[in-house]
């Protein structure tokens, strides 16, 4: 029988989206179903933590990580499979491109750009990739379009006709509606 450790601990935000992390959604993970409600919630409930004291650490809720050794080309990494916290990470996720298509801050625009997407290093043999990939769903077009690109969030014609649009992938409906409900 093999044995298992649980790496228990807090990490923040800033470090679950940090340069070398690597996410990877699995195909039996179930769509991303937040709607305008459960978003709302999450940002009322970080802003009146905030409010009540800056300093002071706030828990944001469990997320369950399982390891393992990906690699692309010749190019190994660590990556994470997101088995629980999936509505609250994409949410978070979303949340950073919506913040860096407000900003006029340079800086706070490319720190959000790395924390989304590796850049492609040819000298040391890094592919350009993204920070999170989906196994099977349609989220991938509809995060390089609306999410990756910068404005893309604030799209908001196209995000709505998507959000609307009953023919689409629940995922990317609910993606639409929670960019357009992060940005009021």
């Amino acid at each position: 029988m093999s044995s298992y450790t649980l790496d228990t601990g807090k990490k923040y935000i800033k470090d679950v989206f940090s340069a070398d992390s690597f996410y990877n959604v699995p195909e039996y993970q179930r769509p991303y179903v937040w709607g305008k409600n459960q978003v709302v919630i999450l940002l009322d409930d970080i802003r009146k933590a905030m409010e009540r004291d800056r300093e002071k650490e706030y828990f944001l809720g469990c997320m369950v990580w399982n390891t393992k050794q990906s690699k692309e080309g010749d190019f190994v990494y660590t990556s994470q499979d997101i088995l629980d916290g999936q509505q609250r990470f994409i949410t978070l996720y979303l949340l950073q491109a919506v913040l860096r298509d407000l900003s006029k801050s340079k800086d706070l625009q490319t720190k959000v750009r790395t924390r989304m997407r590796q850049e492609r290093d040819e000298f040391d043999g890094i592919p350009e990739r993204n920070r999170i990939e989906f196994e099977v769903r349609k989220d991938k077009e509809f995060l390089e379009e609306y999410v990756l690109k910068k404005n893309g969030t604030k799209d908001f014609e196209s995000l709505k006709l998507i959000s609307q649009n009953k023919e689409n992938d629940v995922s990317v409906k609910n993606m639409a509606v929670a960019i357009l409900e992060l940005h009021k």
